[in-house]
């Protein structure tokens, strides 16, 4: 159970914040207060609910802004290569883009009509 902050600790904001609480609670039967309670911490724990989905959004557009990032860097070193440099270049490619997404290895395939 939680203690009320004795005027000792409590700030002035605090004391007329608890204040106004004793204020509107008056009158309330106990039942009220403890559904009003019991709706508070619903609200509470949808709104932990709602930071969290907004922290994983924003490390989602956090990757999202550096892939694209790292594209532009890698589609403009790439359109400046000599055409006996591509293969190479390609090599980087896979080796930046790999290195991004933390795996091993990457790989580019080229399929051809005739198998």
């Amino acid at each position: 159970m939680q203690t009320k902050p004795s005027s000792q600790h409590a700030s002035p904001m605090e004391m007329n914040i608890l204040e106004v609480l004793r204020q509107n609670d008056m009158g309330r039967t106990k039942d009220q207060l403890v559904n009003d309670l019991a709706e508070m911490r619903l609200l509470v724990s949808r709104l932990r609910e709602r930071e969290a989905e907004y922290r994983r959004a924003n490390v989602a557009l956090e990757d999202a802004q550096a892939l694209l990032k790292l594209i532009l860097a890698l589609s403009t070193n790439f359109i400046v290569l000599a055409a006996d440099e591509v293969d190479e270049g390609i090599n980087d490619v896979l080796k930046a883009i790999g290195n991004f997404a933390g795996v091993d290895r990457s790989y580019v395939f080229m399929f051809s009509s005739d198998g």
